[in-house]
């Protein structure tokens, strides 16, 4: 394949044709080029950048392009998605749920953002529950709000599960 220096498509057919052929690392540095030396790639190469590095276990760099090509489209749900799915995978569970909430409140039949978003309630809920079974242990003294956060996630988790069940009664 051929690739012309300063056109960001013929960086992405060879980035696509590398990762159909099972090298994903080579795509990852075909692409990586031009995000380097363009000065504003098209959001759909940092797109097709961020999903490569999200599913070769490098979640903080899919964070870091996905949120570059944020900044230029915050209205493709595709895109909020794969940085919703980047922060959930590098561990940064408020943020998925911020991202969550805005594409539940764009497309709010979508199932796989309610059933993300109730998931990550859970998970959010269990990490906060935690921490105070281990203040608790460690003998701190703690006041109500320390399980009304808990408590306020558990709630939004069971809402949107409902929500979902009473949505779709046959799954």
């Amino acid at each position: 394949t051929i690739v012309i220096p300063d056109s960001a498509i013929s960086y992405m057919m060879q980035a696509q044709a590398l990762y159909k052929n099972q090298q994903p690392q080579k795509a990852i540095t075909t692409l990586e080029k031009p995000h380097s030396r363009i000065e504003n790639p098209p959001t759909r190469l940092l797109e097709q950048l961020a999903y490569l590095y999200l599913e070769n276990d490098n979640p903080q760099k899919a964070v870091g392009v996905y949120e570059q090509a944020e900044s230029f489209s915050n209205r493709n749900l595709n895109l909020l998605h794969g940085l919703s799915n980047a922060y959930i995978n590098a561990g940064e569970h408020q943020k998925a749920i911020e991202l969550l909430e805005q594409l539940i409140t764009n497309e709010p039949e979508n199932i796989i953002y309610g059933q993300s978003l109730a998931t990550e309630l859970y998970f959010l809920s269990k990490s906060k529950l935690n921490s105070v079974t281990t203040a608790l242990k460690n003998g701190e003294s703690l006041d109500d709000t320390s399980f009304d956060s808990v408590d306020s996630l558990l709630t939004k988790a069971e809402e949107q599960f409902n929500q979902i069940s009473n949505a779709n009664p046959g799954n």
